[in-house]
């Protein structure tokens, strides 16, 4: 095999799981964060201490 394959293959599959990822972490948090909007216990102090993720650095 060409190494250049296989670094494009290696690099294909480390950026397909990275954007899985970071899908999934978003999809997460903001079903948690709507869930306590949503229940009404807690949301306002809770999306206050959360907000700040939403920016990023």
């Amino acid at each position: 095999m060409n190494k250049e394959n296989i670094w494009e293959r290696n690099f294909t599959l480390l950026y397909c799981s990275k954007l899985v990822k970071v899908t999934a972490d978003r999809l997460a948090f903001n079903s948690i964060l709507w869930f306590l909007i949503l229940d009404g216990k807690g949301a306002i102090g809770t999306s206050l201490l959360i907000a700040p993720s939403f920016h990023k650095q």
